[in-house]
């Protein structure tokens, strides 16, 4: 560190000192190492913030990309149940549980339906409404998501 020379005047005498010079810049620098405390609590502010928003937006792209699989695996037990009544005369009433695909009432057994993914947890169920039928659609997971057909 550097001496600077400061002098003192009185009326009847001048006073030398070397005094140690202050390094600013060093001080300066060293206060902007880090961050203040209100600069983290504005930036997690701001993470709540988007995280509010984002949370019910990204719930309703899940559900509604949940309730088109269910509709597209509706259509597809529709053209299953037609075939089946052009070679029977009549349609299946069943249902597709995913925690026994494989049973004798099941639709994959009868009709020969299965969704094309295994890992969702819908159940399908088929019932006869006078001459045609309905197909209900319910998630297991998330109990509110049901979709009816009826054709």
């Amino acid at each position: 560190m550097k001496a600077v020379p400061i002098y003192f005047e009185n009326d009847d005498e001048k006073l030398f000192v070397l005094s140690p010079q202050i390094n600013l810049e060093a001080c300066f620098r060293q206060r902007q190492a880090g961050f203040t405390l209100i600069e983290l609590m504005i930036a997690v502010a701001i993470i709540g913030i988007l995280a509010a928003v984002a949370l019910p937006m990204y719930s309703g792209y899940v559900d509604t990309a949940r309730r088109s699989v269910m509709n597209d695996n509706i259509t597809s037990i529709r053209l299953f149940e037609e075939d089946f009544k052009l070679e029977t005369g009549s349609y299946f009433a069943g249902d597709h549980d995913p925690a026994d695909p494989d049973a004798a009432t099941g639709l994959k057994a009868n009709i020969g339906w299965s969704p094309g993914s295994a890992t969702d947890q819908i159940k399908y169920e088929v019932t006869l409404v006078g001459d045609g039928f309905s197909v209900t659609a319910t998630h297991l997971d998330f109990e509110n998501t049901v979709v009816t057909r009826a054709f």
